[in-house]
């Protein structure tokens, strides 16, 4: 099971499979913990013996060799439950990394002990109170295993009568009344005097004694009982907690304590196209949230990028006031034009707890702002560029803070990015440039992969061999710069040896404009940013700018009008924003 899982992490395949990954190592590790113990336990008790039967005591050393191993196992798979277990001010992860799931897990391995005990001369078809005891366990362990299964292929929303944090208190509150009735039964049945014995029989044979599986069972269903408990105490505390949170304030919300308040936390996105697409993949990679926790919105419900993340666990709706009510972060992740149309659907509806993220390029945080004045009295607003490497957890990230959010919002931004990448606070006025540097960089680094590729694919190389080398070689560089201290222009002189193939390589490129190509393109990317954000405070964009398809979606929402597309003076254009921005003169 270890090799499988490492595999699977180091090829990165497990992208590939529809499952939560999170949750699914986290419970492997409490199950092989839990097995690793059971065989610490039993194994020396069974095999390792005080006296020597053998010359030299070889097998008895082997088998204390044996139990040495089986410990530090155990510790080292104890270790990693506790270092991926939730703790109050983390990152949110999945829930079979909270108290809860681990209970789950423990419940299930009580219960393999159970039957175990149950198959082994137990006679419980003695008397129907004693079957009713087994069918108890039975469906208090299938129940126990639907819920991990759920969470593990991220299949949360299969329930549909209810959330899914309101079925694990459904389903362990029913796994307590059973366990409670039949721990009373099972002894009853098997140790009073009318139907059984309280003392084991003298003539019961060692390990195949009916009375000592009757213990057993007594014992363990106690023990399960007990779990089940509080596994209840701890489910119904956080759902308690996550209703007084939302019913609260933002900032009653962040002062919440302990494990709860980073578990119950959501995130939002308004757009699921590319970036949503890219960031869910990548914070589901990270850990750092399950997808069980994220919605996301699209009026059109047939893309590419809809269905990967319906495919990954993520709640998908048509309605962007359901994902607002659902989300305590809202990603704003739809192109600059649309940016005035969500936020004219969303205002009514955003409340203190939440912390709005603008990703579109070119829309300031003082124009959100003013569009959310009008329904909250200090939205917190925050704007941030990031890249689509954030899918490998490679990202590169800044984001800036509006003027109502507080430097809590700020870290807890900073984390969530952090997870996929580089993430640093700029000032709003330099994230133009970081559009045109890093946010549109990766296609610069497409587009000089590909012609590399043709080089050598010119030069007789396979394709798929050059692409791959270009891409090693690219990868192998920045690893290089990031690692060092030194300038890129002396790790480009390392490589170049007098008279060599690179140096002449170097010259042609620079004799057609290599380096003016690059600096051009960063800033056509910046200046056409800026073009976005003047055209936003000009408050007018022209509908040949927007697909009609889309226009037409975003105006069937509910508490938008198509008033601002025409107007009588003959002017044509679709009301951004209701201000401008001081000392910007309308045409």
């Amino acid at each position: 099971m270890t090799v499988v899982v490492f595999f699977l992490d180091a090829t990165r395949l497990y992208s590939c499979l529809p499952i939560s990954w999170e949750n699914l190592t986290v419970t492997c590790a409490a199950f092989a913990t839990l097995m690793y113990v059971t065989a610490s336990v039993v194994y020396p008790l069974f095999f390792v013996q005080s006296e020597c039967p053998y010359a030299g005591c070889d097998v008895r050393n082997f088998r204390i060799a044996v139990t040495v191993c089986s410990i530090l196992g155990t510790l080292a798979y104890a270790a990693e439950v506790a270092l991926c277990r939730a703790r109050p001010g983390q990152a949110v992860v999945g829930y079979m990394a909270t108290v809860s799931g681990l209970l789950k897990v423990v419940q299930g391995f009580v219960a393999c002990i159970i039957f175990g005990a149950l198959a082994n001369r137990s006679e419980y078809s003695h008397y129907v109170a004693t079957i009713y005891c087994v069918v108890v366990y039975a469906f208090c362990f299938v129940l126990t295993v639907v819920v991990v299964i759920m969470t593990v292929c991220g299949r949360t929303k299969a329930v549909r009568c209810m959330s899914f944090d309101r079925f694990v208190v459904v389903c362990t509150l029913l796994e307590v009344l059973l366990y409670l009735s039949a721990s009373v039964v099972w002894p009853v049945f098997c140790f009073d005097t009318k139907y059984g014995s309280p003392w084991r029989p003298s003539s019961c044979p060692q390990g195949r004694c009916p009375w000592d599986s009757k213990v057993v069972v007594a014992v363990f269903s106690s023990v399960n009982f007990g779990l089940y408990v509080a596994d209840l105490i701890y489910s119904q505390r956080i759902r308690f907690v996550s209703s007084h949170m939302h019913r609260g304030s933002g900032e009653t919300q962040r002062k919440v304590k302990g494990a709860t308040s980073s578990n119950r936390m959501s995130v939002g996105f308004i757009g699921a196209g590319q970036l949503a697409h890219a960031l869910v993949k990548g914070f589901t990679a990270a850990g750092v949230i399950a997808t069980q926790r994220i919605t996301a919105s699209s009026p059109d419900t047939d893309l590419p990028t809809v269905t990967g993340l319906r495919k990954m666990g993520v709640n998908m709706t048509t309605s962007n006031k359901e994902t607002v009510s659902r989300s305590d972060v809202l990603f704003l992740a739809v192109k600059p034009h649309i940016i005035p149309f969500v936020l004219d659907e969303i205002g009514p509806d955003i409340e203190d707890r939440h912390l709005i993220v603008s990703c579109a390029a070119g829309v300031t945080i003082n124009s959100i702002e003013k569009k959310l004045l009008q329904y909250r009295s200090a939205p917190k607003v925050m704007r941030c560029m990031t890249n689509t490497p954030v899918v490998v957890r490679e990202g590169a990230t800044v984001y800036a803070t509006g003027t109502h959010a507080e430097v809590e919002d700020g870290k807890l931004l900073e984390q969530l990015m952090a997870s996929v990448g580089f993430c640093t606070e700029v000032e709003e006025d330099l994230i133009d440039a970081v559009t045109g540097l890093s946010g549109s960089g990766p296609a610069y680094a497409f587009t000089a992969l590909d012609a590399l590729a043709d080089g050598g694919v010119k030069m007789g190389l396979p394709r798929r061999l050059a692409v791959r080398l270009g891409a090693q070689a690219l990868l192998g560089a920045a690893r290089m710069l990031l690692d060092s201290e030194q300038h890129p222009g002396q790790l480009k002189d390392n490589v170049c040896s007098p008279g060599g193939a690179t140096i002449h390589a170097l010259h042609v490129m620079e004799s057609g404009g290599f380096r003016s190509l690059l600096i051009n393109a960063v800033e056509a990317s910046c200046i056409r940013t800026r073009e976005l954000q003047f055209l936003a405070d000009q408050e007018r964009i022209s509908p040949a700018a927007i697909k009609k398809t889309t226009l037409d979606k975003v105006l069937q929402q509910p508490g938008v009008t198509g008033s601002g597309v025409g107007n009588g003076n003959g002017r044509s254009g679709l009301s951004l924003f209701n201000t401008r921005s001081p000392g910007i003169k309308k045409n």
